[in-house]
Protein backbone atom coordinates (compact mmCIF):
# COMPACT_ATOMS: atom_id res chain seq x y z
CA UNK A 1 0.00 0.00 0.00
CA UNK A 2 1.57 3.54 -0.92
CA UNK A 3 0.84 5.91 1.90
CA UNK A 4 1.26 8.84 -0.36
CA UNK A 5 -2.04 8.07 -2.27
CA UNK A 6 -4.43 8.17 0.58
CA UNK A 7 -5.99 11.18 1.34
CA UNK A 8 -6.46 12.20 4.98
CA UNK A 9 -10.06 12.45 5.44
CA UNK A 10 -11.18 15.36 8.10
CA UNK A 11 -14.09 15.21 11.27
CA UNK A 12 -14.95 17.59 13.72
CA UNK A 13 -16.24 16.16 16.92
CA UNK A 14 -18.31 17.97 19.04
CA UNK A 15 -17.64 16.82 22.60
CA UNK A 16 -19.93 18.78 24.43
CA UNK A 17 -23.02 19.49 23.06
CA UNK A 18 -25.40 20.25 26.20
CA UNK A 19 -23.32 22.54 28.18
CA UNK A 20 -20.51 24.73 26.55
CA UNK A 21 -19.89 23.29 22.89
CA UNK A 22 -16.10 22.38 22.59
CA UNK A 23 -15.11 21.15 18.69
CA UNK A 24 -12.23 19.24 18.31
CA UNK A 25 -10.71 18.85 15.09
CA UNK A 26 -9.43 15.42 13.73
CA UNK A 27 -7.75 13.88 10.15
CA UNK A 28 -7.80 10.07 9.97
CA UNK A 29 -5.85 8.33 7.49
CA UNK A 30 -7.18 4.57 6.70
CA UNK A 31 -5.13 1.67 6.87
CA UNK A 32 -4.80 -1.86 7.21
CA UNK A 33 -6.62 -2.76 10.49
CA UNK A 34 -3.94 -5.33 11.69
CA UNK A 35 -2.77 -2.89 14.51
CA UNK A 36 -4.08 -0.95 17.12
CA UNK A 37 -4.56 2.41 15.52
CA UNK A 38 -2.04 5.16 16.24
CA UNK A 39 -3.21 8.50 17.84
CA UNK A 40 -0.84 11.44 17.39
CA UNK A 41 -0.79 14.43 19.33
CA UNK A 42 1.41 17.27 18.31
CA UNK A 43 3.40 19.80 20.49
CA UNK A 44 2.22 23.46 21.63
CA UNK A 45 1.22 25.65 18.90
CA UNK A 46 1.73 23.03 16.14
CA UNK A 47 -1.30 21.65 14.38
CA UNK A 48 -2.13 18.20 12.84
CA UNK A 49 -0.26 19.23 9.70
CA UNK A 50 2.95 18.38 11.33
CA UNK A 51 2.76 15.04 11.10
CA UNK A 52 1.31 14.63 7.51
CA UNK A 53 4.54 13.18 6.22
CA UNK A 54 5.06 10.59 9.30
CA UNK A 55 1.25 9.92 8.35
CA UNK A 56 1.91 9.05 4.82
CA UNK A 57 4.01 6.10 5.42
CA UNK A 58 2.76 5.03 8.64
CA UNK A 59 -0.38 4.53 6.83
CA UNK A 60 0.65 1.51 5.45
CA UNK A 61 0.44 -0.91 8.41
CA UNK A 62 -2.15 0.82 9.91
CA UNK A 63 -5.07 3.18 10.63
CA UNK A 64 -3.70 6.90 12.07
CA UNK A 65 -6.00 9.64 13.44
CA UNK A 66 -4.28 13.10 14.32
CA UNK A 67 -5.60 15.75 16.40
CA UNK A 68 -5.58 19.58 16.63
CA UNK A 69 -5.37 20.01 20.40
CA UNK A 70 -7.69 22.64 21.91
CA UNK A 71 -6.85 26.31 21.02
CA UNK A 72 -4.58 24.87 17.80
CA UNK A 73 -5.52 24.76 14.78
CA UNK A 74 -8.95 24.03 13.33
CA UNK A 75 -10.43 22.97 17.44
CA UNK A 76 -12.13 25.50 19.00
CA UNK A 77 -9.74 27.88 20.76
CA UNK A 78 -11.72 28.96 24.49
CA UNK A 79 -10.31 31.96 26.72
CA UNK A 80 -9.00 29.05 29.33
CA UNK A 81 -8.96 25.59 30.39
CA UNK A 82 -5.65 24.83 29.23
CA UNK A 83 -4.40 22.54 31.96
CA UNK A 84 -3.14 18.91 31.05
CA UNK A 85 -6.32 17.47 32.02
CA UNK A 86 -8.68 19.68 29.85
CA UNK A 87 -6.20 18.18 26.95
CA UNK A 88 -6.43 14.27 27.97
CA UNK A 89 -10.47 14.56 28.41
CA UNK A 90 -10.71 16.11 24.82
CA UNK A 91 -8.41 13.21 23.93
CA UNK A 92 -11.19 10.89 25.92
CA UNK A 93 -14.13 12.16 24.48
CA UNK A 94 -12.65 11.48 20.67
CA UNK A 95 -11.62 8.41 21.84
CA UNK A 96 -15.00 7.36 22.94
CA UNK A 97 -16.69 8.77 19.28
CA UNK A 98 -14.17 6.67 17.43
CA UNK A 99 -15.06 3.75 19.06
CA UNK A 100 -12.01 1.54 19.02
CA UNK A 101 -11.35 -0.58 21.56
CA UNK A 102 -7.39 -0.37 21.82
CA UNK A 103 -5.65 2.98 20.12
CA UNK A 104 -1.36 3.64 20.49
CA UNK A 105 -0.62 6.72 21.23
CA UNK A 106 2.12 8.86 20.22
CA UNK A 107 2.67 12.39 22.30
CA UNK A 108 5.52 15.09 20.56
CA UNK A 109 6.02 17.61 23.32
CA UNK A 110 3.55 19.06 24.49
CA UNK A 111 1.45 16.08 23.09
CA UNK A 112 3.53 13.61 25.27
CA UNK A 113 2.36 15.07 28.49
CA UNK A 114 -1.23 14.77 27.05
CA UNK A 115 -1.00 11.28 26.08
CA UNK A 116 0.78 10.35 29.89
CA UNK A 117 -1.90 11.83 31.07
CA UNK A 118 -4.43 10.16 28.74
CA UNK A 119 -3.16 6.83 30.04
CA UNK A 120 -3.50 7.16 33.43
CA UNK A 121 -7.13 8.06 32.93
CA UNK A 122 -7.93 5.05 30.31
CA UNK A 123 -5.15 2.60 30.80
CA UNK A 124 -7.63 -0.33 29.64
CA UNK A 125 -7.96 1.59 26.48
CA UNK A 126 -3.88 2.35 25.28
CA UNK A 127 -2.30 -0.54 23.94
CA UNK A 128 1.48 1.42 23.97
CA UNK A 129 2.59 4.73 24.17
CA UNK A 130 5.39 6.31 22.05
CA UNK A 131 6.88 9.92 23.79
CA UNK A 132 8.86 11.93 21.16
CA UNK A 133 11.23 14.50 23.01
CA UNK A 134 8.90 14.50 26.54
CA UNK A 135 9.83 18.09 28.14
CA UNK A 136 11.32 16.72 31.20
CA UNK A 137 14.14 18.12 32.85
CA UNK A 138 14.10 18.11 36.53
CA UNK A 139 16.35 20.57 38.37
CA UNK A 140 16.17 23.29 35.18
CA UNK A 141 15.40 27.21 36.26
CA UNK A 142 11.77 27.13 35.10
CA UNK A 143 12.63 31.10 34.51
CA UNK A 144 14.03 29.84 31.13
CA UNK A 145 10.36 28.42 29.95
CA UNK A 146 8.61 30.97 31.27
CA UNK A 147 10.68 33.36 29.06
CA UNK A 148 10.38 31.30 25.88
CA UNK A 149 7.09 31.03 25.95
CA UNK A 150 6.49 34.79 26.81
CA UNK A 151 8.88 35.21 24.01
CA UNK A 152 6.60 33.69 21.74
CA UNK A 153 3.59 34.85 23.30
CA UNK A 154 5.25 37.91 21.88
CA UNK A 155 6.71 37.06 17.97
CA UNK A 156 2.63 35.39 17.35
CA UNK A 157 1.96 38.97 17.01
CA UNK A 158 4.02 39.87 14.50
CA UNK A 159 3.39 39.73 10.47
CA UNK A 160 4.17 36.31 9.11
CA UNK A 161 7.64 37.71 7.53
CA UNK A 162 9.00 38.23 11.25
CA UNK A 163 7.58 35.23 12.89
CA UNK A 164 9.12 33.03 10.23
CA UNK A 165 12.48 34.74 10.53
CA UNK A 166 12.16 34.75 14.42
CA UNK A 167 11.67 31.00 14.06
CA UNK A 168 14.28 30.45 12.14
CA UNK A 169 16.54 32.04 14.96
CA UNK A 170 15.30 30.09 17.20
CA UNK A 171 15.35 26.89 15.43
CA UNK A 172 18.95 27.11 12.70
CA UNK A 173 18.38 22.95 12.20
CA UNK A 174 15.03 23.52 11.03
CA UNK A 175 14.01 24.47 6.79
CA UNK A 176 12.49 27.33 5.64
CA UNK A 177 9.18 24.96 4.67
CA UNK A 178 9.28 23.83 8.76
CA UNK A 179 9.59 27.33 9.86
CA UNK A 180 6.81 28.60 7.48
CA UNK A 181 4.16 25.90 8.31
CA UNK A 182 5.46 26.44 12.36
CA UNK A 183 4.97 30.59 11.83
CA UNK A 184 1.27 29.95 10.33
CA UNK A 185 0.42 27.45 13.38
CA UNK A 186 1.88 30.11 15.86
CA UNK A 187 -0.16 33.29 15.18
CA UNK A 188 -3.25 30.72 14.35
CA UNK A 189 -2.66 29.37 17.94
CA UNK A 190 -4.64 30.90 21.30
CA UNK A 191 -3.00 32.96 24.01
CA UNK A 192 -4.08 30.21 26.21
CA UNK A 193 -1.77 27.51 25.99
CA UNK A 194 1.15 29.68 26.52
CA UNK A 195 -0.09 31.89 29.17
CA UNK A 196 -1.65 28.52 31.09
CA UNK A 197 2.46 27.00 30.68
CA UNK A 198 3.70 30.02 31.45
CA UNK A 199 1.95 30.79 34.55
CA UNK A 200 1.57 27.04 35.67
CA UNK A 201 4.87 25.17 34.55
CA UNK A 202 3.76 21.73 33.94
CA UNK A 203 2.14 20.18 36.82
CA UNK A 204 2.47 16.84 35.68
CA UNK A 205 4.60 14.02 37.85
CA UNK A 206 5.85 11.91 34.31
CA UNK A 207 8.28 9.43 36.33
CA UNK A 208 5.46 8.30 38.51
CA UNK A 209 2.87 7.92 35.96
CA UNK A 210 5.23 5.45 33.87
CA UNK A 211 5.80 3.78 37.14
CA UNK A 212 2.13 2.73 37.40
CA UNK A 213 1.75 2.41 33.89
CA UNK A 214 1.89 -1.01 31.99
CA UNK A 215 1.71 -0.05 28.44
CA UNK A 216 5.14 -1.06 26.51
CA UNK A 217 6.67 2.37 26.80
CA UNK A 218 8.90 4.28 23.67
CA UNK A 219 10.73 7.17 24.86
CA UNK A 220 12.33 8.84 21.70
CA UNK A 221 14.76 11.65 22.90
CA UNK A 222 16.57 14.45 21.03
CA UNK A 223 19.63 16.03 21.74
CA UNK A 224 19.47 18.93 24.40
CA UNK A 225 22.42 20.60 22.63
CA UNK A 226 19.93 21.12 19.80
CA UNK A 227 16.96 22.41 21.75
CA UNK A 228 16.03 18.98 23.35
CA UNK A 229 13.41 19.01 26.17
CA UNK A 230 14.43 15.95 28.22
CA UNK A 231 17.82 16.61 29.72
CA UNK A 232 20.23 13.45 30.67
CA UNK A 233 19.29 13.51 33.98
CA UNK A 234 15.16 13.64 32.89
CA UNK A 235 15.65 10.16 30.80
CA UNK A 236 17.77 8.80 33.70
CA UNK A 237 14.34 9.22 36.19
CA UNK A 238 12.27 7.99 33.71
CA UNK A 239 13.89 4.60 33.11
CA UNK A 240 14.17 4.45 36.69
CA UNK A 241 10.21 4.51 36.84
CA UNK A 242 9.93 2.48 34.07
CA UNK A 243 13.19 0.13 33.81
CA UNK A 244 11.81 -1.69 30.75
CA UNK A 245 10.88 1.39 28.47
CA UNK A 246 12.63 1.49 25.23
CA UNK A 247 14.89 4.40 24.39
CA UNK A 248 16.35 5.83 21.38
CA UNK A 249 18.87 8.03 21.14
CA UNK A 250 18.65 11.57 18.09
CA UNK A 251 22.65 13.04 19.10
CA UNK A 252 23.30 16.46 17.01
CA UNK A 253 18.97 16.60 16.64
CA UNK A 254 16.72 19.18 17.56
CA UNK A 255 13.25 18.63 19.09
CA UNK A 256 11.27 18.14 16.00
CA UNK A 257 13.05 14.92 15.92
CA UNK A 258 10.46 13.27 13.22
CA UNK A 259 10.86 16.03 11.03
CA UNK A 260 14.92 16.29 11.05
CA UNK A 261 15.27 12.12 11.42
CA UNK A 262 12.66 11.19 9.65
CA UNK A 263 14.12 7.79 8.26
CA UNK A 264 15.13 6.64 12.00
CA UNK A 265 12.49 8.32 13.47
CA UNK A 266 10.31 5.73 11.15
CA UNK A 267 12.19 3.22 11.74
CA UNK A 268 12.42 3.36 15.30
CA UNK A 269 8.60 3.39 15.88
CA UNK A 270 7.79 0.69 12.89
CA UNK A 271 10.25 -1.61 14.86
CA UNK A 272 7.98 -0.46 18.56
CA UNK A 273 4.53 -0.73 16.92
CA UNK A 274 4.92 -4.31 15.41
CA UNK A 275 7.09 -5.55 18.41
Amino acid sequence: MDGSTIRPSHTTFDLRPSTSPLRIHAVAWHGPSGRPPLIMLHGIWDTWRIFERLAARLVREQTLYALDLRGHGDSDKPADGYAITDYAADVRGVLARLGHERVALLGFSLGSLVAAQTVVETPGRIARLILEDPPHSPGADPRGRAAWLGALLELKQLPFEEVVEGLSDLYPTRDRATNELSARALINTADGPFRALRNNGIPLDLPGILADSTQPTLILRADPQFGGALSERGRDELLAARPDAQVVEFPDTGHLIHVEREEAFIAAVEAFLCG
